[in-house]
C-alpha cells in the first residue's frame, strides 16, 4: 500500500480493503440485505482514506487487494453454485422437452402446445421430430450444397430416410 505525503495511512487503506472484500462476499451471497450495508461501508471507508489525504491510486489499489481476495474467497463456492444450477437447468430442460412430447403423444396440437409452452411453433415441431427420430438411430450432419443441417434416420428394417433442413429436399431412400 502506497503512502501519500510522507504519512502513514496503513490503516485507512486497510479498512477500504477489507471494506472492498466485505462488498465482494456480500455480492456473491444469497442474502439480500448484506449488499446495501457492504456499499454503505465501502463509501465510508473510502471517504475517511481521502479525508486522511491518501491518494486515489493507493484507494483503488487497496480495493483491488480487498476484491481479489474475496474472489480467492468465494472462487469455489460460486462455481459449484454454478455448476448445480446448470444441472437443474439442463433437467428441467429435459423434463420440458418431455412434457411437450407426451402433449404431442396424445394428439394436442402443435400450435396449442407452443403457445402453451411460450415457444414458437417450429421449435415445438422439431421437439417432437427429434422424439419421433429418436424411436430408430438417427445421424445429423452437414447437408447439402446450401449447408443445411440433414438427418438420417436408419430404421430396423434397413430402410433409411433423409431429410434436409432449411430449404433443402426431402429424400426417401432404401439401402
Amino acid at each position: 500500500m502506497q503512502r501519500t505525503r510522507g504519512e502513514d495511512h496503513s490503516g485507512e487503506l486497510r479498512e477500504v480493503a477489507s471494506a472492498a472484500h466485505e462488498l465482494l462476499m456480500a455480492q456473491g451471497s444469497e442474502e439480500p440485505g448484506a449488499l446495501r450495508a457492504a456499499r454503505e461501508r465501502v463509501l465510508v471507508a473510502a471517504r475517511r482514506a481521502l479525508d486522511a489525504g491518501c491518494s486515489l491510486a493507493a484507494l483503488a489499489e487497496a480495493e483491488q487487494a480487498g476484491q481479489e481476495r474475496a474472489r480467492g474467497e468465494l472462487r469455489s463456492q460460486l462455481l459449484r453454485r454454478v455448476e448445480r444450477s446448470a444441472r437443474r437447468l439442463r433437467e428441467a430442460d429435459r423434463e420440458h422437452r418431455d412434457e411437450i412430447r407426451r402433449a404431442a403423444a396424445v394428439g394436442l396440437g402443435t400450435r396449442e402446445i407452443a403457445e402453451a409452452a411460450g415457444l414458437a411453433y417450429g421449435t415445438i415441431r422439431a421437439i417432437v421430430m427429434r422424439s419421433e427420430s429418436d424411436e430408430h438411430s438417427i445421424g445429423v450432419r452437414s447437408g447439402p450444397s446450401n449447408g443445411a443441417d440433414a438427418a438420417t434416420a436408419s430404421h430396423p428394417d434397413g430402410a433409411s430416410d433423409r431429410v434436409a433442413g432449411l430449404g433443402g429436399e426431402i429424400e426417401f431412400a432404401s439401402e
